[in-house]
């Protein structure tokens, strides 16, 4: 067995997830978009992948980390509540649980940037405002928010949130074959 920084790859080409980093997403995206600098092509390897694992962590990290950081946030007075009143917080989380929604609703992975775009073209209008807001921070736009204070757009950044996380667990639950919604 050849070892890589955190992953191994057998004599038969067969590369195996090792270690807490390694999650479907990794294995994904290197099966889909790695980039060979040296050694066989991805082609050549097999990479595991298993679309029902990926959807089914990307579904239980909605509530694990996204909804414990939206829990911790609603409270104002808290570093995540601050948080939430600053460009970072609102691009983090609008584009952050968009993208699971998207891996979840579609199988895939993309950036932030694309999972913005996926959010307009997905999500009710009620929300174009605040995910433009995203996009227009993401993309490093020096003009003016569109919001006139912080604190309405901390509370759409909340409700947006749950409302990602109530539809993504929606979708994934009426998934054919999905009796186990969590992984634990």
């Amino acid at each position: 067995m050849l070892w890589r920084r955190g992953h191994s790859v057998s004599r038969d080409s067969q590369a195996k997830p090792i270690g807490a980093q390694h999650t479907p997403i990794t294995w994904h995206t290197l099966a889909r978009h790695g980039v060979i600098l040296r050694g066989p092509a991805i082609s050549e390897i097999e990479i595991w992948t298993d679309a029902a694992a990926l959807a089914a962590w990307q579904n239980t990290n909605l509530d694990n980390y996204w909804g414990r950081e939206l829990s911790r946030a609603s409270r104002l007075l808290t570093k995540p509540g601050v948080a939430l009143l600053t460009d970072y917080g609102t691009a983090w989380i609008v584009t952050g649980v968009a993208r699971l929604h998207y891996t979840i609703a579609t199988g895939g992975i993309t950036s932030k940037e694309g999972a913005g775009r996926y959010a307009l073209q997905s999500f009710p209008d009620r929300w174009h405002h605040l995910i433009n807001e995203a996009l227009r921070i993401r993309r490093n736009d020096s003009h003016r928010s569109l919001y006139r204070s912080p604190l309405p757009r901390r509370h759409d950044i909340l409700a947006f949130g749950h409302f990602v996380i109530a539809d993504a667990h929606r979708i994934f639950d009426d998934r054919p074959g999905s009796e186990t919604s969590r992984i634990e």
